[in-house]
Parts: C-alpha cells; structure tokens; sequence
C-alpha cells in the first residue's frame, strides 16, 4: 500500500486553509494541521477524519501554534520533525490583517510577524523534512504581483513609520521576495504563491481599522467573493499536482499566472531581505 503524502497546512482550523486541509484529507493526504484554537482544532480534525474516510483509515494530526510568535513557529516545527521522517507539501494559509499597530512580545510588527516571517521560520526549520520528500511543494496563499515595494530593511517592524495599509502591504510584498529566492535556492522543490481572489473569510474581521480600500475589499468580499471551498482549489491543485508545471509560479484563480513586479525579481533585493530575514531569525532564537 502506498503510504499517503504528508501535508503540512497552517491557518487550517478556519478559511481557506481548513477548507484546503479537507480537500487533501478527501485526496488520501495526511493532513498535519496547524492553528491558534484548540477548540477549532478538534473540530477541524474530526473534519478531516471524516472527509478522509471513504480513502481508507488515515491519522490526521493538530497541532496548535500561535504563529504571531516565532517560539511557536519553531517548536510546532520541532514536534513535526519528532512525528515523521519528511513532509512532502508545507501550505501556508494562516494570515491576518490588522489595523492597530500591535507588536508582538518577541518585538515583532503583528502582520508581518504573522504573514510572513512565520511561514519562513517555519519553512527554515521544515526544510531538512521537505528535502527528503521526492518532490517537496511549498505554497504560499498570499497575493503576488499586487503590492509595491515598501519593505525598509532599517525598520522592518515598521517602530519609524506605521500605518494599516503599509503594513499590509510590506508583508504580501514579503512572501513575493521570500518565494522567489526560496525557488532560486531550492531548485528541486516546488514553490507556489497563490491570490485566492476577493473570498468571504474571516480574515477581514478587522478590517474596519484598515484604510479605505481594504474596507471597500471587505465589503465587496463579503458579497461576491469566492466561498472558501471555491478559494481553496488552486492550492489543492498545486499541492497534488504530479509534475512540476507550478515550479515557481504565481497563480490566481483559475490557475492565472501573474506576474511579479520588476524590484519583486531583483535577485539583490531579494538576497537582501532573505539574509535580513536570516539575522532576524538568529536574533530571534540566539543563534550565531
């Protein structure tokens, strides 16, 4: 019997990324689940159970995480590596937008604290599991190709100058960087972002705080946009895709291609930031 990929989904207790989660359980994936609420997560894992169930007897696991810390990024990394032997498929969903300057006690600005920098510590210290997998997949639900380049490698956490809108947009800006460098230097693996579209999600709970145009996007979400199960399709099809035509790609819905910006593919800019990312990192967790 062949032994079931296994996928690794952040943010999958609620939205897209619990209704992705389901998807790769109804697929024969074994879904390691990653989320802030013990409560959703039970509730997600009985989901999964149940969606993986007509695909034979599958163990799929929770793991609770508040992925704002980057403690929490690490250590449920750790509890993964002490689990399995590899990971085939790291899908990262958790996000959120928040209209208060709001740090964390690790000193880091919320929305990019939790946007970004915890899918790549959380990659980081995955990648020895991902590199043991014949043809390990990150993905990354994010919006590339949408955001200008407002990243200030001196003020990161952005104590000089905030603003909602800002914040915002440095922390999508910062997966297209990240994901782009992240395929440079991991040729072999499969590296995805993915914009899901306008979706009716809780992701836009705050986003009365925002500036206008984030208002305006959460109130046409709310009327039009895509269920969750709808947005959750693209990355389902990346993550069971059995070649590599999404090697390094930039999708929407309907599997789009878009295009990232001119300073998003500057190979110095990203090196950049991947090494200020890097120091943040070892700052973090000293480490040398």
């Amino acid at each position: 019997m062949t032994e079931p990929q296994i996928c690794v989904v952040s943010g999958a207790t609620d939205g897209i990324g619990k209704a992705t989660a389901i998807k790769l359980a109804r697929s024969g994936a074994q879904v390691i689940a990653i989320g802030r609420s013990q409560k959703k997560g039970m509730e997600a894992l009985r989901s999964l159970q149940e969606a993986s169930k007509p695909v034979g007897s599958i163990e799929h696991i929770f793991m609770p995480a508040d992925l704002s810390l980057m403690r929490d990024a690490a250590r449920v990394a750790n509890e993964i590596s002490t689990l399995n032997d590899k990971v085939d498929t790291l899908i990262h969903s958790a996000g959120i937008i928040c209209g208060d300057p709001v740090w964390t006690d690790e000193g880091l600005e919320l929305n990019f604290a939790t946007n970004y920098l915890s899918r790549f510590v959380l990659t980081m210290e995955l990648q020895e599991l991902l590199n043991r997998s014949v043809a390990p997949k990150v993905i990354a639900v994010a919006s590339p190709g949408s955001h200008p380049d407002v990243i200030n490698l001196n003020d990161l956490q952005m104590k000089q100058k905030w603003s909602g809108i800002r914040a915002f947009k440095q922390g999508q800006f910062a997966n297209d960087l990240w994901m782009l460098a992240l395929q440079r230097n991991h040729p072999s693996w499969i590296v995805s972002e993915i914009f899901p579209g306008l979706v009716k999600s809780n992701i836009f709970r705050s986003a009365v705080k925002l500036p206008f145009p984030i208002n305006v996007a959460a109130f046409v979400a709310q009327l039009v946009g895509l269920t969750t199960e709808q947005a959750a399709e693209v990355p389902f099809l990346c993550a069971i895709a059995k070649d590599d035509s999404f090697r390094g790609k930039a999708l929407g819905p309907q599997l789009k291609v878009r295009r990232y910006s001119k300073n998003a593919l500057d190979i110095k800019r990203q090196d950049d930031f991947l090494n200020a990312s890097t120091d943040l990192m070892n700052s973090l967790f000293n480490r040398s």
